[in-house]
């Protein structure tokens, strides 16, 4: 999947005769199966989150309308509802979605050999109400 991802950049660049952006794109991986194996989507959300605060809210500027860099770190990490003065509405959209794959992903790969793109879902940490151990597939 991540090769498939990978060479979907490159060509849609090579497409838009912007190959000089290539370097510069970077999909940061999760591999941690002890954390996310076989995880439904909210844990996966609270995984992502978490990676937010810890690596990319030192990096961000002019934060005080939303208390500043330790108030949204720990806001972050809370997994609260969002509210209009949450953090995550000063986030670039590069740290509020995320690239989900499950088993039906993954089953669309296979699928996908030769007929079409497989599935990938992207979801948000932009949501009003948190529902713990939620199912994400039927």
């Amino acid at each position: 999947m991540l090769e498939l991802l990978h060479l979907n950049v490159a060509d849609t660049l090579s497409l838009l005769d912007q190959t000089d952006l290539l370097p510069r794109h970077e999909l940061t991986v999760v591999k941690d199966e002890k954390t996310v194996a076989g995880a439904d989507a909210h844990t996966v959300r609270h995984t992502f989150r978490a990676w937010v605060a810890d690596n990319q809210t030192p990096r961000l500027r002019d934060l005080e309308e939303y208390g500043g860099t330790t108030q949204i770190r720990s806001k972050l990490l809370s997994n609260d509802a969002h509210d209009l003065k949450h953090p995550v509405l000063c986030l670039p959209s590069r740290w509020t979605f995320y690239l989900y794959l499950d088993e039906a992903c993954l089953r669309s790969l296979d699928a996908s050999i030769g007929s079409g793109s497989p599935v990938i879902k992207i979801l948000t940490t932009d949501w009003q109400e948190d529902r713990a151990a939620a199912a994400t597939e039927v």
